[in-house]
């Protein structure tokens, strides 16, 4: 992790076409695109007033490591300690 608290993995949040922020402290990242289908996307990243602020449903992430992919909100998910939130697609 970088000094200013970002991951080396970065996910990027776009509201309406516009970038609203970066998403702070991710652990994991998993992008399982479909060939014929959506596909799915897995978050995890911590649980800060931050992250809830930026990540809504119907907002739509990005990570510049995967170009030509970007995933939309559509299901949220956090544990029951509150550390984490997971976001599919």
């Amino acid at each position: 992790m970088s000094d200013n608290g970002y991951a080396k993995v970065k996910v990027y949040v776009y509201h309406e076409g516009q970038r609203v922020g970066m998403v702070r402290c991710v652990n994991s990242l998993q992008w399982m695109p479909e060939w014929s289908d959506v596909g799915e996307i897995k978050m995890v990243c911590a649980l800060t007033t931050a992250n809830q602020q930026l990540l809504k449903k119907w907002e739509t992430l990005y990570n510049p490591d995967t170009p030509n992919l970007a995933a939309i909100i559509i299901i949220y998910e956090y544990d029951r300690i509150g550390n984490h939130s997971r976001y599919h697609r």
